[in-house]
């Protein structure tokens, strides 16, 4: 019985190993904090992303992201967040 178990242990970690390196991956790229220009004054500005979104996105296969944190808020949270097109431009 142990030879069952030894077997499907191996075949959960062939699936589960490639899943957890591509979204460790995506995770670790959408953290690290960028420099963009703000759309609305062209000053430069750092912004953050959401990494757990980030990952569940790249999970289901689409490369959408949003934005965490800016150095611009609170006075401009409401903006359009253009700046991300910055962001994908340049990944």
């Amino acid at each position: 019985m142990w030879a069952y178990y030894t077997v499907l242990t191996y075949f959960v970690l062939a699936l589960l190993v490639p899943i957890v390196l591509a979204l460790g991956g995506a995770y670790h790229r959408a953290r690290r904090e960028r420099s963009v220009f703000c759309p609305a004054d062209q000053e430069r500005s750092l912004v953050q992303l959401d990494a757990a979104y980030a990952a569940r996105m790249h999970a289901l296969g689409n490369p959408e992201a949003r934005i965490k944190l800016c150095s611009r808020w609170p006075e401009r949270q409401a903006c359009a967040r253009d700046c991300l097109e910055q962001i994908h431009l340049a990944a």
